[in-house]
């Protein structure tokens, strides 16, 4: 997908420069560790404590921001690309996920997809995470429909059922074969998924959130804007 990369790589660095401005800002700010949304960027890296553009490929990637405001060195990259993705992305290695130390605890990121696939949490549980937290964008409307099994079908782990796929709604699918049933094969104790909600770019956005804490459950609503979900840890 040559436009859709042409598109990514024309506006890369505004996109680093916004996004790093921002994130640092608020953790600086309110003296918090800032996990935020994912983005795009052609071969991303940290250089001189910014977030910066390499030299490469565009992979989709998130950072921790300390109470400080600097950005820590280690970049989580998407692994598992969804086929809108492929045209234009390259995936990241699964062995190099890290987690972080933070003070409440060590932390652990996956962006969106990746919480779906076994081989991420195998990763992790190495390094003993004590929480995760899932970044994640769903179409609007999406959440109610039925699912149409994983994107691409390739991809499916060997622990899915194919009936699955037209049977069960998304959201099912979600609560069945993402963050909230895979959790505790890495061992971490609670967990978040951020729905994008909103309008962004007018693609729309759905789901209202999961926690996760000592095996319960919690789904959150769909309310369209910001919403503040509090896991007490």
């Amino acid at each position: 997908d040559r436009a859709r990369a042409a598109l990514f790589r024309m506006k890369a660095t505004q996109i680093a420069h916004v996004f790093h401005e921002t994130f640092s800002r608020l953790a600086r700010e309110y003296a918090v560790t800032v996990a935020p949304g994912s983005l795009v960027l052609p071969r991303p890296c940290v250089r001189d404590g910014r977030l910066s553009c390499g030299d490469g490929p565009l992979q989709n990637v998130t950072g921790l921001y300390r109470p400080d405001g600097s950005l820590d060195e280690r970049l989580v990259r998407k692994v598992h690309l969804i086929e809108e993705e492929r045209g234009f992305c390259d995936g990241g290695a699964v062995e190099e996920l890290p987690v972080y130390e933070t003070p409440a605890g060590r932390l652990a990121l996956l962006i969106c997809a990746d919480s779906w696939f076994p081989n991420a949490y195998a990763a992790l549980a190495p390094q003993r995470p004590d929480f995760v937290a899932v970044p994640s964008f769903t179409e609007g409307g999406k959440m109610g429909a039925p699912w149409g099994g994983y994107d691409p079908p390739d991809l499916a782990p060997p622990d899915v059922s194919p009936e699955d796929a037209g049977r069960i709604r998304h959201s099912e699918a979600w609560a069945k074969y993402a963050l909230a049933g895979r959790l505790a094969s890495c061992g971490a104790r609670a967990g978040l998924i951020a729905n994008l909600q909103g309008d962004f770019w007018g693609m729309g956005g759905d789901g209202g959130g999961t926690l996760l804490r000592d095996g319960e459950v919690l789904h959150g609503q769909t309310i369209g804007r910001s919403s503040l979900i509090n896991v007490w840890l």
